[in-house]
């Protein structure tokens, strides 16, 4: 699989109750759970997608998607505006969103900067806000970009010749 379907390799391992990256920063390849998650994701591919899509990046299945010629997309890190889009898609208005189902272990989802806030039910509002500061941050923006893993949440850091 490509490394830029990580994200979704990601996503099925938090179901298995594990995060992707251990206490020393590195992502976690080895562990029962990751092997799992990324054999799901390989029968997903071989049993349950169109022909052809397991050479696909997320760039082309999401221009299938955006041309009706596959009927389910999973992704979850803030690509569906094209989707809503007249100019760009033949699925306007045709487009259902779910919830990431539950895994054998837990249930939970992957999210970027896109998706995060603070909740009202939160008991630390003012550290929760000041993370969310940090994650989408121009700086944490950078660094997004530069490690090619995914796209920053701020137009300046791509316009940021450095």
């Amino acid at each position: 699989l490509k490394n830029a379907n990580t994200p979704v390799w990601t996503s099925l391992m938090l179901g298995y109750d594990m995060t992707p990256l251990g206490s020393d920063g590195k992502l976690r390849t080895t562990s029962p759970e990751a092997i799992e998650a990324a054999a799901l994701y390989q029968r997903l591919m071989t049993k349950a997608a169109p022909p052809g899509v397991t050479g696909f990046n997320w760039a082309e299945a999401q221009s299938a998607f955006l041309q009706g010629k596959i009927g389910m997309w999973f992704d979850g890190v803030g690509f569906a505006p094209p989707m809503e889009n007249p100019e760009k898609s033949r699925v306007v208005g045709k487009v259902g969103y779910g919830v990431m189902p539950k895994g054998p272990k837990a249930h939970a989802a992957g999210t970027f900067g896109d998706g995060i806030g603070v909740t009202s039910a939160s008991a630390k509002k003012e550290a929760a806000y000041l993370f969310c500061q940090w994650a989408v941050s121009p700086a944490m923006g950078a660094r997004l970009l530069q490690a090619g893993a995914g796209v920053p949440f701020r137009k300046s850091v791509l316009e940021d010749p450095k």
